[in-house]
C-alpha cells in the first residue's frame, strides 16, 4: 500500500493544514464535551486511518491546548500504529480546578504522519527510500463504519493496549 488513507463520516473533521509550510494537521472534536476538574476522559476526532507498513502516525496537543484550557494529553503523543484501524480518540486530562467545555470541531491536537524503521536492513534500505505515499482523504458514513472490514489487519482487538499486553 503507497497510500495513507484518513477516513471520517463528515467533511469538517478532515485534518487540514493551516499552511503550506505547516508540519502537522489540526485535528477536530466530533463532539461538544466537558472535562470535569482533574478528570481524564477519552474524546473522539472523528477519523480512522490505514498506513503502509512503513509509515505511523502521530497525534500531538496542540500548543494552545495547555495555555488555553490547561489540559493536556493524558499520554503526551499518541502513536498510531500502521495496523491500527480503529477510531482515534485523544485522551485528556483537566489540570485545573475548574470543569472546561470544549465546543464542536475545536482544534485541540494535530496530526503527523511519519515513516519508521521496521527492522530489517534490506526492507529498510528497499522502502525507505520511496517516495513519500499519497495522503488520501475519504468521508463517507457507510466506509467509515466498516473501515476495519476494507483495511484488515492481523491486530485483534478494537480498543487501545490492542497489541497483546
Amino acid at each position: 500500500m503507497d497510500t495513507i488513507t484518513v477516513c471520517t463520516y463528515e467533511q469538517q473533521l478532515v485534518p487540514q493544514k493551516k499552511t503550506n509550510w505547516s508540519v502537522a494537521r489540526d485535528c477536530y472534536l466530533s463532539s461538544e464535551h466537558e472535562l470535569q476538574a482533574w478528570e481524564t476522559k477519552l474524546f473522539s476526532v472523528g477519523i480512522k486511518i490505514a498506513s503502509p507498513i512503513w509509515r505511523h502516525t502521530k497525534i500531538y496537543a496542540r500548543s494552545s491546548l495547555f495555555t488555553k484550557y490547561w489540559c493536556m494529553l493524558a499520554n503526551n503523543v499518541w502513536i498510531v500504529d500502521a495496523d491500527y484501524r480503529w477510531e482515534c480518540m485523544l485522551s485528556l486530562h483537566n489540570f485545573s480546578a475548574s470543569a472546561v467545555s470544549f465546543e464542536k470541531y475545536a482544534r485541540l491536537a494535530q496530526i503527523t504522519f511519519e515513516p519508521y524503521y521496521v527492522g530489517s536492513g534490506v526492507y529498510w534500505s528497499e522502502n525507505w527510500n520511496k517516495s513519500v505515499p499519497w495522503l488520501t482523504f475519504v468521508v463517507d458514513w457507510e466506509k467509515y463504519e466498516h473501515f476495519e472490514t476494507a483495511y484488515p489487519t492481523q491486530r485483534w482487538s478494537w480498543w487501545f493496549g490492542s497489541t497483546w499486553t
